[in-house]
């Protein structure tokens, strides 16, 4: 019912109450409507600033897990290196240890003393072309 087309004559009082109680309840709606509209807004507004957010923090998790799997691939690399170098060092030491027992031996032995050791190498010694090598040839 429009309340324009009805008559307010042909109305009784209780109807015209219920009419105003009616428009009320309807301008109430209107600005529930406009607040919880308002709202809506406000509440998209903030999920789409907490999206970007969200996009942000994930690139940089992205970036930081990145970051940590070439960590990851340093310090694998670092410790087979150290291995390595561990098991040179370690080759080095029992072949300074062969070389003090040997000394001691041949210390001890004294035919070995007075006797000359020769060692062979497989590799042919070749000339350094440095600077130094330079000058000590022009003399």
């Amino acid at each position: 019912l429009s309340s324009r087309h009805v008559q307010t004559e042909a109305l009784s009082e209780e109807e015209i109450a219920q009419i105003d109680v009616l428009r009320s309840t309807m301008s109430h709606l209107r600005l529930e409507a406009d607040e919880l509209q308002i709202d809506l807004i406000e509440l998209h507004a903030h999920e789409a600033g907490q999206k970007a957010i969200s996009q942000k923090l994930l690139r940089g998790q992205v970036q930081a897990n990145e970051i940590m799997e070439k960590i990851n691939q340093q310090v694998v690399q670092e410790h087979n290196e150290g291995k390595m170098q561990i098991q040179e060092l370690e080759q080095q030491i029992a072949d300074l240890d062969a070389n003090l027992k040997m000394r001691d031996r041949i210390m001890q032995d004294q035919e070995l003393k007075n006797s000359r050791i020769f060692g062979t190498t497989t590799s042919k010694s070749q000339k350094r072309g440095g600077k130094k090598n330079r000058r000590s040839s022009r003399r």
